[in-house]
């Protein structure tokens, strides 16, 4: 849950820095006509725009956002999973393997209580092929 609200906070603090930048200046560029500073004939020329840090910065967000996206794809997973946390050393049952023979059917190597089952899984039916410390086989 830390993670989670540190991820939020800094995914808060990104966007306000960026909403920053991309607001305009409020100052006005050209100075208020007086009789003294100018005459009919003073032209103003507008500074040049720099389209380079503008660009930089462009790439410098996208790469910025292409890594949150990839943190937080990681992170559902990662929830997704049941590993967040603690939860993983408190089970008693664990998949330690998994293998697909077709597309209808699967074996998968099961820890129960610390004996290993396999088990069959088909379209039909759910079915224990052996267990491996005695190493019996069952039909």
């Amino acid at each position: 849950m830390l993670k989670l609200k540190c991820c939020l906070v800094f995914l808060l603090t990104v966007f306000a820095i960026h909403a920053e930048e991309m607001t305009p200046p409020t100052t006005n560029p050209l100075p208020p006509p007086s009789a003294n500073t100018l005459t009919p004939t003073e032209t103003h020329e507008a500074s040049p725009i720099s389209y380079e840090g503008a660009f930089m910065r462009m790439l410098l967000t996208l790469g910025g956002l292409l890594v949150l996206i990839f943190l937080t794809v990681w992170f559902l997973r990662r929830l997704g999973r049941g590993r967040f946390g603690g939860g993983l050393s408190s089970r008693s049952i664990k998949i330690l393997e998994r293998r697909t023979l077709s597309p209808k059917s699967v074996l998968y190597l099961v820890e129960i209580e610390g004996k290993r089952v396999v088990i069959a899984e088909s379209q039909l039916e759910v079915r224990r092929i052996a267990t491996l410390d005695s190493l019996t086989q069952e039909d």
